[in-house]
């Protein structure tokens, strides 16, 4: 499987968040529309960067 990690959702980057299905596409989606809205990309996800989640 690849994937852009800026639009990825955590389940894509581990599989520690679960298995992928519908909502990664709408995850996926949500980022794209961001980005074509903001003009930015969006800001990185907090299960990426919280450290609650990390602790897990």
């Amino acid at each position: 499987m690849s994937f852009t990690p800026l639009y990825a959702a955590p389940e894509q980057i581990s599989s520690r968040f679960g298995g992928t299905d519908e909502r990664t596409d709408v995850w996926q989606i949500g980022a794209v529309l961001y980005e074509l809205l903001t003009g930015g990309r969006p800001p990185p996800s907090r299960a990426r960067t919280s450290s609650r989640w990390r602790q897990r």
